[in-house]
């Protein structure tokens, strides 16, 4: 499971990625399950809390990235052009993930089992 996104940051391009390390790295950095996390992209994007912000854009930029610690990914979420564009992004990411992970489900109900999906 594995979701990636562009962000242009001053004419630079930075790739956001979401793999199972990022969700860990999120998970850890906000005390909430990936349940909840994507939940709550999906529900109200625009009403997403500026610290989960900042972590959700840290998290996705640790892979390609190790050198952004937290302070970094707030400035970052400025030179981008501010909230609305590193929204935006990070929704395009979360959408992905949640499209991956309704396949699996129903690949797994197709194969006869939901058991399968957690693979």
């Amino acid at each position: 499971m594995q979701a990636t996104a562009e962000l242009d940051v001053n004419g630079k391009k930075l790739t956001l990625l979401f793999d199972i390390n990022a969700l860990c790295d999120l998970e850890e950095a906000t005390d909430k399950s990936f349940q909840e996390i994507i939940a709550e992209m999906t529900a109200a994007p625009t009403a997403v809390s500026m610290r989960m912000l900042r972590s959700l854009l840290w998290a996705g930029l640790r892979a390609n990235y190790p050198e952004v610690d937290m302070p970094a990914a707030g400035r970052i979420i400025s030179e981008c052009g501010g909230v609305v564009p590193a929204l935006e992004k990070l929704a395009e990411a979360f959408a992905k993930l949640n499209d991956a992970e309704a396949a699996k489900v129903v690949a797994a109900e197709d194969a006869g089992g939901v058991e399968a999906a957690a693979v």
